[in-house]
């Protein structure tokens, strides 16, 4: 949005502080500032002049020899006997006594300024008659695109004086972010700009007369002999006014209303044109002229008909621009009772355009659904200022005052003119007026931090010309005025009161609150270490449903009866919640071995819900279990190359995540006939009984490792090598998972390996816990222990089967001896054979 300093300045009462003072405070209370232009600079060189004598050239077919009476100010440069300055000039309506613009030598000539080499005027000789300078046109001063004569003054000017103060060019354009004022329509005018500056500069401000009161009954007539206006969409067109009038005449702009556009960034175009751009920018309301008679042929044979609307799928429309667009359904549409002549808040229709034999025009004014015209601009790709403004939410209440002023101003520059009253399509629902508003002194002081009085508060709003109401000593009740659409609460209120009192104003203090330490979230730490071990060591995590489908759990032989099923599944694979996170995982192993994948090893960490685990009494939802689940698969090729068992390789992950997590001591290996938990034993049903155990931990169950069963493989096309796990991870301690911190022995350890020949019968565990135990007893609390399986060796129709460790001992306090482990090995082997009847081979 551009805010045009002698524009502000012609608005307020007082005299505006400097450009570097004003910007400071239009940044910190009104809106970013992007950028200055200094008009003045431009145009700070041309002068008001008057031609004194034209003689044409001889030699040429249009130049002429003109001597220029520019009062004398001009000190360094040469002048003839009589004063005069000589200059050359080709336009063909120079004629003597007629006031113009000069541009003297060393001027930048002002259409070139911001070009990256600006044009700059020297003295030069054509056909031995020196020209010093140039009577400059409207084209090369930047300020239309004529340029087939120089300007012509017409009126009482100062000779000599500066073209720039004559005319308010020696002005300073202020640019400001525009997605500032999303919700501020009325900061999109010069005269909503002129408010909050008064205001932030601590200034009562005063609307114009004309522009000041709502209209809150809107009384006006659709209609008269010449025109009727309808609102066919009054629930996206709030507001729908026009007024004709005739005996008009289409003709340039006067100066000062091209300078007044020029200095926005607007081309001027004609005076009907112009005047609708001008208070589009003076009051932030877009306008829209009509040619009438085009209208007339338009329409039917009932008289003129001017129509807002919906557009019909497939209607074509030739916009201003001569683009053709056809129209989606839904949009707005203005038009005759035949065919569309706009689209409505974005660009006006080719076929009702204003041109120069135009006689009669139809000025509209209305408001749109903002969200609609966004729509409409993003569907076609058309950007205007129109639509820059209807997107931000324009008041309806002010359509009356700004369509009654541009009636005024076409009159001016029409004297003959004659204008028909203003034609409304709806009435005005006095629900859109301003909500009252009511808000305590000391809640605003209290959100903002300050310490205002009731008078500080009601002069700061006042300033804006909001209306205070029902003050007391504790309180005050504000209405907006009319053209604030974004004032409906008292934090709006209180937004306002800090934005006007500044908030780089308000004391800064820093808050006091206590300081509560955040506690560490368990089970995120948990998540984030089994993470860590196990894609450390080649696993990948998967993240599967907690929902799945019946012929999963039927496949992996457990029982549908204790899943909840949901009622309304998504879709038929999204049926039941998963009593197990190892039956999702089974469903997963034969595609990924199907894209080519031949070794792998997968894990889940998630929840299950079983009718077993019943429901949390309090919150009356399904209680649940946090389970990790691990998976180690082989593809039948692969694993003929692959020695030992696959159980032994799920188990070896699961036993260093039990060190990991500082669980090994309290671990057992049993039988899953162990198992009396009713979940667990349904889980089981997938797991081999010869070749699976069931965990416990401190003889509490909470889990299953193992292979699965033939019925298993076959039903979710598995491999032969295949095994896993899956726990309970409730049984983790949060205090196990601190760091511990275990220093390196500066004396070398011993490793012996040891083979044990037991019973057949024997488990796995009871061999390895026993050893552990037996070693232990017969060690120092110096010595650490570490106990790997190295082998185990079953030969068929033998007793015995045999068992090889590999032991390692490190001493913290000397260098450990043979004589020092052969003495601990006397003594554990020897109770190892009383207890189990193991014999050492």
């Amino acid at each position: 949005m551009k805010l045009s300093v002698k524009e502000i300045q012609s608005l307020v009462d007082f005299k505006l502080p400097s450009i570097s003072e004003l910007t400071k405070f239009i940044g910190s209370q009104l809106g970013q500032v992007e950028g200055i232009i200094d008009l003045a600079a431009k145009f700070k060189d041309v002068l008001i002049v008057k031609v004194i004598s034209v003689n044409q050239i001889d030699g040429s077919d249009h130049l002429n020899a003109c001597l220029i009476d520019d009062g004398g100010v001009l000190e360094s440069i040469e002048r003839n006997k009589d004063g005069y300055i000589s200059v050359v000039c080709g336009a063909p309506n120079v004629r003597s006594g007629m006031l113009t613009t000069y541009l003297p030598p060393e001027s930048i000539v002002p259409v070139t300024f911001n070009q990256p080499q600006p044009f700059k005027l020297t003295a030069k000789t054509f056909f031995d008659i020196k020209s010093f300078g140039m009577l400059a046109s409207e084209k090369e001063l930047d300020l239309s695109d004529n340029h087939e004569g120089i300007i012509d003054l017409v009126g009482d000017y100062q000779i000599g004086q500066s073209f720039a103060k004559t005319f308010d060019l020696d002005d300073q354009i202020v640019e400001i972010e525009n997605k500032m004022f999303t919700h501020r329509p009325d900061c999109f005018g010069q005269i909503g700009l002129a408010r909050e500056v008064s205001a932030i500069l601590g200034h009562q401000f005063t609307s114009p007369d004309w522009y000041k009161d709502v209209i809150k009954d809107d009384k006006s007539s659709n209609q008269n002999d010449s025109l009727e206006v309808i609102n066919q969409a009054q629930d996206v067109v709030p507001g729908f006014k026009v007024s004709l009038i005739q005996n008009i005449e289409v003709a340039e702009s006067p100066l000062w209303l091209k300078i007044k556009l020029t200095k926005f960034g607007i081309r001027p175009i004609n005076n009907i044109v112009d005047i609708t751009n001008y208070m589009m920018m003076l009051t932030g309301q877009p306008l829209h002229a009509y040619d009438y008679d085009k209208l007339r042929e338009l329409s039917g044979d009932h008289g003129v008909k001017l129509i807002a609307r919906r557009s019909v799928d497939k209607e074509k429309l030739t916009l201003l621009s001569g683009k053709e667009i056809e129209l989606e359904k839904d949009f707005i549409v203005i038009s005759t009772d035949k065919q569309a002549v706009g689209l409505a808040g974005v660009m006006g229709g080719f076929n009702s355009m204003i041109d120069e034999n135009t006689k009669s025009i139809v000025l509209e004014a209305a408001v749109f659904d903002m969200y609609l015209i966004k729509k409409t601009s993003m569907t076609y790709g058309l950007f205007s200022d129109a639509v820059t403004r209807f997107t931000k939410g324009q008041s309806p209440f002010q359509l009356d005052h700004v369509l009654s002023q541009t009636v005024r101003l076409v009159q001016q520059l029409n004297s003959n003119s004659a204008k028909m009253p203003i034609l409304s399509a709806n009435i005005i629902n006095e629900k859109l007026i301003n909500p009252i508003v009511q808000v305590p002194y000391s809640y605003i002081n209290q959100i903002l931090g300050s310490n205002l009085n009731s008078e500080q508060i009601i002069k700061f709003l006042s300033n804006v010309e909001f209306e205070a109401l029902d003050q007391s000593n504790t309180e005050v009740s504000f209405r907006a005025p009319y053209w604030r659409t974004d004032i409906s609460i008292k934090q709006d209120i209180v937004e306002e009161v800090g934005r006007l009192y500044g908030f780089d104003q308000i004391e800064k203090i820093n808050l006091v609150r206590e300081q509560i330490p955040s506690q560490a979230d368990f089970n995120f730490i948990l998540n984030e270490q089994i993470r860590s071990f196990l894609s450390a060591r080649g696993a990948n995590e998967v993240l599967n449903y907690s929902f799945i489908p019946a012929r999963v759990i039927t496949n992996s032989m457990s029982e549908l009866d204790h899943h909840y099923q949901i009622k309304n599944a998504l879709s038929p694979d999204l049926q039941y919640y998963r009593s197990s996170l190892m039956v999702s995982m089974l469903d997963k192993i034969h595609p990924n071995i199907k894209l080519g994948y031949d070794r792998f090893a997968l894990f889940e960490i998630g929840r299950v819900h079983s009718t077993y685990l019943g429901k949390n009494d309090k919150l009356g939802v399904p209680d649940y279990q946090r389970r990790l689940s691990f998976i180690y698969a082989v593809d039948d090729k692969l694993s003929k190359k692959i020695k030992g068992a696959s159980f032994y390789f799920a188990k070896e992950y699961l036993t260093q995540l039990f060190d990991q997590l500082n669980l090994s001591s309290g671990i057992e290996f049993l039988t899953i006939d162990k198992i009396d938990n009713k979940l667990w034993a349904d889980n089981a049903k997938s797991y081999s009984a010869q070749r699976s155990s069931a965990i416990f931990y401190n003889k509490k169950l909470i889990g299953l490792v193992g292979e699965f069963n033939k019925s298993v493989r076959q039903s979710f096309k598995l491999p032969n090598f295949l095994a896993g796990f899956e726990i309970d991870l409730s049984v983790v301690d949060p205090m196990n998972l601190r760091p511990k911190y275990q220093e390196l022995s500066k004396y070398p350890s011993i490793i012996r390996d040891y083979c044990f020949a037991v019973s057949q019968s024997l488990a796995f565990n009871d061999v390895f816990s026993n050893l552990r135990d037996s070693i232990i007893k017969f060690t120092e609390p110096s010595i650490k222990i570490n106990i790997d399986p190295i082998d185990i060796y079953l030969k068929e129709n033998e007793k015995l089967k045999q068992i090889t460790f590999r032991v390692k001992f490190t001493d913290f306090n000397q260098t450990l001896s043979d004589e020092i482990i052969n003495n601990i090995t006397d003594q554990f082997v020897e109770d190892l054979n009383k207890k189990i009847e193991a014999k050492i081979v």
